[in-house]
């Protein structure tokens, strides 16, 4: 059995939210390492910050750091690893509070 590729979980997270009417905004900073690999914007002003691994890939300690720090300002932040939880995600994000 072949492991799920990043790549084919992050086209398929992007793939998704267009569905759901929304934008998965790749995030790429020259002046920040760290940031998570997608932004999830929904109607109703709803979003969350996304970072995409391979299924069992562990996040990185500077990954760690920018998540904890976005965590403590209040910020969804979701790590996924599998196609499974990309429906999950996106109902919580329509379901939260602004």
């Amino acid at each position: 059995m072949q492991k799920m590729s990043e790549h084919k979980i992050e086209a398929q997270l992007v793939k998704t939210v267009k569905a759901q009417g929304g934008l998965c905004l790749k995030l790429n900073s020259t002046s920040m390492i760290g940031l998570p690999d997608r932004l999830i914007l929904l109607s109703g002003g709803k979003f969350a910050f996304v970072e995409v691994k391979s299924p069992g890939e562990k996040l990185r300690p500077i990954q760690v750091k920018r998540m904890n720090d976005l965590q403590q300002l209040g910020f969804r932040y979701y790590v996924l690893d599998n196609l499974e939880q990309i429906d999950t995600i996106i109902e919580e994000v329509t379901a939260s509070e602004i």
